[in-house]
């Protein structure tokens, strides 16, 4: 099963935004969910993030380990965000998680 989601969110408030997020999360989690997002914590905690730039592929990993990379361009724009501390713990969060359910980690 596969889902794409184009900037579902883009024009709503936070709080709908996460109640999307939510639900998505919960109704499809035996579901590839393909997110195109602008918002960082609407994908903080996804199991693995890929990163455009100028139509070209330049990172492709788990976010926590994204931001981990000191040259990164994912770890920048956390970085210039107001929210780079809540966005790292959420990401931490779920690279926990991932180390002990994903089977191909």
């Amino acid at each position: 099963k596969l889902i794409i989601v184009d900037e579902a969110t883009v024009s709503i408030d936070f709080k709908m935004d996460n109640l999307i997020q939510t639900t998505i999360r919960e109704e499809f989690k035996d579901t590839t969910v393909i997110t195109i997002v602008h918002r960082l914590r609407t994908f903080a905690d996804y199991n693995r993030i890929l990163i455009i730039d100028d139509g070209n592929i330049v990172e492709f990993d788990i976010p926590y380990l994204l931001m981990q990379k000191f040259d990164g361009l994912f770890r920048e724009l956390c970085k210039k965000s107001s929210d780079f501390a809540k966005l790292i713990e959420i990401a931490k969060q779920k690279y926990k998680s991932i180390l002990v359910t994903d089977p191909f980690f």
